[in-house]
Order: C-alpha cells, then structure tokens, then sequence
C-alpha cells in the first residue's frame, strides 16, 4: 500500500477487508460473515509486515502473522510466512486445521500475484 488511507479489499459482495498501511493502524479481515481484527506491529516495505491478533477469533487473541520478503533465485521473491505465538491449550488439530487453511489463502495470494485474477477461498462459503 502506498498511502495511510484505508484501503478496502472486496472480492465478492459478501467479503471485504480494510487496512491502513502505518503502525498501529487495525487492519479488519472480512470472510462473509466473521471477521477477524490484526493490529499493525511493523512495516518494513518490500521486507516485512507483522500484525497481532485482537480476540475476534477463538485463541487467535496475541497471535502474531509475519510475512518476510525477500529476494530468490532468477528474480523471484521469496515469501516466508508465520502465524505464532499460539496459546499452549490450541490441540495439534486445531493448528494443524488452521496451518491448512493458510496455505490454501497464501497459495490463492500467489496465484492473485502472479496472474491478476483473484481466486477468493472464502466467497464460497457464502453462496
């Protein structure tokens, strides 16, 4: 993002998302239907951005999300995602269910990156 203004992401008429590209600012992500708040922890353009969780979410309260960019082979950019700092009473289930879910929003972002057509994952739940 290139200014501090909101910035509203709709991929559907169900789903829309807003953030503010500063520190501190709280960015709202829509699903159609629940929705989760991040707060902004850091942004380094073009390197890092780090958001923690506000409680919208069973247990994501705290969490933290990481996304660090840097460059790869034959110009490509590498992208390396986290979400820690999970409480100790979340199961191996439930991680593994939301490290699922993740993938399958990162590998949908890649395929928006690269192509330009968007690809929600969550407008299906709302038909």
């Amino acid at each position: 993002m290139n200014n501090s203004k909101p910035k509203p992401f709709c991929v559907s008429d169900m789903i829309e998302s807003q953030a503010e590209s500063r520190v501190g600012a709280i960015a709202t992500f829509g699903f159609g239907g629940p929705s989760q708040r991040m707060r902004v922890d850091e942004l380094k353009p073009g390197k890092r951005v780090k958001w923690t969780a506000l409680a919208d979410f069973p247990n994501w309260d705290g969490t933290t999300v990481t996304w660090d960019i840097s460059p790869a082979e034959n110009g490509e950019t590498g992208v390396l995602f986290r979400h820690a700092d999970w409480p100790a009473t979340v199961s191996q289930d439930d991680l593994g269910s939301i490290n699922y879910t993740w993938a399958l929003v990162v590998e949908r972002l890649k395929q928006y990156a690269e192509s330009g057509k968007p690809n929600p994952l969550f407008a299906l739940a709302t038909r």
